[in-house]
């Protein structure tokens, strides 16, 4: 999305401009990961972020649910994945996870945009009457700024302290 041009006849209008272009280099583009390039492309930087930066086995980022059940999103910007995420529905409940942006982007709002392509998309479907998520602990911030709130205990989930998350359609 870019803006190409805008006029400015009123006194606040440049202003508004302004922030139009300011909110559109905040953008990325959220789209279905569909074909197997695709889904590469959010693997590849999934393993960036989860087994080279976080120090996740490489046999535990990828999982059944990946080539099968999980609806893969991913945030392009110039060209390049900067975000990914998936969601699998089991029984009503829209899970969310590997959620991943790259380090170069990130405090950007991507992470939140693409967790919000997500819950649209479900709630769209009608599939689902909740979400749930694991959340690494420095995360949950974000997911509780997203409507999400903390239940039971924390666990460690491949080295990394998480707690379980829900949130209602």
């Amino acid at each position: 999305m870019s803006v190409v041009s805008i006029s400015c006849h009123k006194a606040n209008a440049c202003d508004n401009a302004k922030s139009l272009k300011r909110i559109d280099k905040k953008m990325i583009e959220i789209k279905q990961a569909v074909t197997f390039e695709e889904r590469q492309r959010c693997y590849k930087l999934r393993h960036a972020v989860f087994v080279r930066e976080q120090g996740v086995p490489v046999e535990l980022e990828l999982d059944d649910h990946d080539e099968t059940d999980a609806y893969h999103v991913m945030g392009v910007k110039t060209g390049q994945v900067v975000a990914t995420a998936r969601l699998v529905v089991t029984a009503g409940v829209g899970k969310i996870g590997r959620v991943a942006v790259a380090n170069t982007v990130r405090g950007k709002g991507y992470g939140r945009q693409i967790i919000e392509s997500l819950m649209k998309r479900a709630r769209n479907s009608r599939t689902v009457s909740s979400f749930a998520l694991d959340a690494q602990i420095q995360a949950t911030g974000l997911y509780e700024k997203l409507g999400f709130e903390k239940t039971g205990d924390v666990f460690d989930d491949a080295g990394i302290v998480h707690i379980k998350m829900i949130r209602g359609v």
